[in-house]
Formats: structure tokens, sequence, C-alpha cells
């Protein structure tokens, strides 16, 4: 949503291309900090 929303704002000349890119960076890295950790593999890497 917010990449069509800056493209947007980019054409209007409200924000810069390189401020749009920095403030969907931080939303990602954001994203990442919430997102649910990987399980741990309690058997160990074997397939067996």
């Amino acid at each position: 949503m917010r990449q069509r929303v800056y493209r947007r704002w980019i054409a209007h000349g409200r924000i810069t291309e390189t401020e749009a890119e920095y403030r969907i960076a931080i939303m990602k890295s954001i994203a990442a900090d919430y997102a649910e950790p990987e399980a741990p593999n309690l058997f160990g890497d074997h397939d067996e």
C-alpha cells in the first residue's frame, strides 16, 4: 500500500524518491522485527 501511495506523493512533489525508499526500508525492517521467529529444529539437521 505504501509503495502505491508514495508513487503518487513523488509524482505530486510531496516527497522525493529517496525519502520514499528510506521510509519503505524502515517499514520492511519493522515488519521483519515483528515476524514470527523460525521454530527450532528439535531433532537436529538429519532427515532420519
